[in-house]
């Protein structure tokens, strides 16, 4: 591997999604973006709710990770992530959906209800993360 690439490998408790070498890793960590270049300071980061992309040349594969955790040490970037979604496998009719489940579901919370409310908000924000990302790179309404 070149000093000018990163290798990249993307994970989810289902397995290995992507391995390959790249220019650049953009990922969402719990307090905003972070870039990483080749030669990057050795880092580990929780991630939130938002963009991880990967850039070959002008090829850019997009996902919509779920939290977990970015590690970078020497060329190796790792990324753990609890969901990931691929752009093009965004369907955001049915992330309206679910956001209009979670509305209602929210609804007819009881106060006391935690669990519920967990589901509710947790349903709220993946949803709301899937459309926002789609929107935000190209993929339809």
């Amino acid at each position: 591997m070149a000093d000018s690439t990163l290798h990249c490998t993307v994970m989810t408790p289902e397995g290995k999604v992507f391995e390959q070498d790249v220019d650049f890793v953009v990922a969402t960590a719990v307090d905003g973006e972070i870039g990483i270049l080749p030669k990057h300071a050795p880092l580990i980061t929780a991630l939130g709710n938002g963009a991880l992309r990967a850039r070959t040349g002008n090829d850019v594969e997009h996902w919509l990770v779920m939290g977990g955790f970015l590690e970078v040490l020497g060329s190796e970037v790792v990324v753990l992530a609890h969901k990931l979604e691929h752009l093009s496998d965004i369907d955001v009719a049915q992330a309206q959906k679910d956001l209009e489940e979670g509305r209602q579901m929210g609804r007819h919370v009881e106060q006391h209800d935690a669990t519920s409310a967990d589901v509710s908000g947790d349903l709220i924000a993946a949803a709301r993360a899937r459309i926002n990302y789609a929107k935000k790179y190209g993929k339809g309404s």
